[in-house]
């Protein structure tokens, strides 16, 4: 019995390890793109009513789509995936797809399955620096100095709740930044704002993205479980390096919920010029 618990024991701790460090090191970016994705559903359907959908595509989507279609390509070479494939931007009335990026990959590779979940998930990726570099035009190195502070700031305290807040920081003051009243008067400003229309309408995960990131994403958990069976024998995972590792990721969570916040503010004018149309 001493035996049985034991071993009982040693698998909790195991599973409760692996479940911890994926809410740390995963779970602000799934977050993030859960919500970015809802945001730009919103944000493209509501551009189509103001713009008018074929409009949306010539004036939105023709840079939209190309980056997106990058956050997938990206991840390809990275993960040793072969692009088979690739159309930056091609609309098909037929199927509705607007791009695509076709690959392959060795399936008996736990690296390359792995990959599928980076690949599916790769235009939050390029949609965020994208959007990071036309704030950067539009804002200067002050910009710079925001986001990397906010990742100073957390320096693995071990706990999601300062991992929060300074992401949280790090994000308003982005927006502060951004929206200081003479930048608005700078053309820099308005290319940033198209940037934020046409990326951040184009940043929703397709339910192939969707399914793709889903399989590798079960790959990674078993590869992070054996990890961890291994860990625990000696003692477990130390959890303040998977915060220190945690911290590099908290600039671009500012990134993504500085995008998030503004898409947000776009859809609900957009939206309001749309019912004062009556669209």
């Amino acid at each position: 019995m001493d035996f049985l618990t034991s071993v009982l024991n040693y698998l909790w701790s195991s599973i409760l390890a692996t479940g911890t460090q994926f809410l740390v090191l995963l779970g602000p970016l799934l977050a993030l793109a859960f919500i970015l994705d809802q945001i730009a559903v919103r944000l493209e359907r509501v551009e189509g009513r103001v713009f008018g959908g074929r409009n949306f595509i010539r004036y939105f989507a023709v840079v939209g789509v190309p980056v997106h279609e990058l956050g997938h390509a990206m991840f390809c070479p990275i993960f040793g995936h072969k692009i088979t494939e690739i159309k930056l931007f091609r609309p098909d009335p037929d199927s509705g797809t607007l791009g695509y990026v076709r690959h392959s990959f060795n399936p008996n590779s736990y690296y390359q399955q792995v990959g599928n979940f980076f690949i599916g998930i790769g235009p939050i990726f390029s949609g965020g620096l994208v959007i990071f570099a036309a704030m950067h035009l539009a804002a200067g190195h002050s910009v710079t100095e925001t986001f990397r502070s906010a990742g100073a700031s957390y320096s693995g305290a071990g706990d999601l709740l300062s991992l929060a807040s300074s992401t949280l920081s790090g994000a308003f003051a982005g927006v502060a930044g951004i929206l200081d009243f003479s930048r608005m008067l700078s053309w820099k400003f308005w290319v940033f704002l198209y940037v934020v229309l046409a990326v951040g309408g184009n940043v929703t995960l397709s339910r192939a993205d969707v399914q793709g990131a889903s399989r590798g994403f079960g790959t990674l958990v078993v590869v992070l479980l054996l990890a961890n069976l291994v860990f625990t024998l000696f003692g477990g995972m130390p959890m303040n390096y998977v915060y220190k590792v945690a911290a590099f990721g908290t600039p671009l969570y500012s990134v993504l919920l500085v995008a998030a916040l503004l898409n947000l503010a776009m859809m609900l004018l957009l939206k309001g010029v749309a019912t004062v149309r009556g669209r």
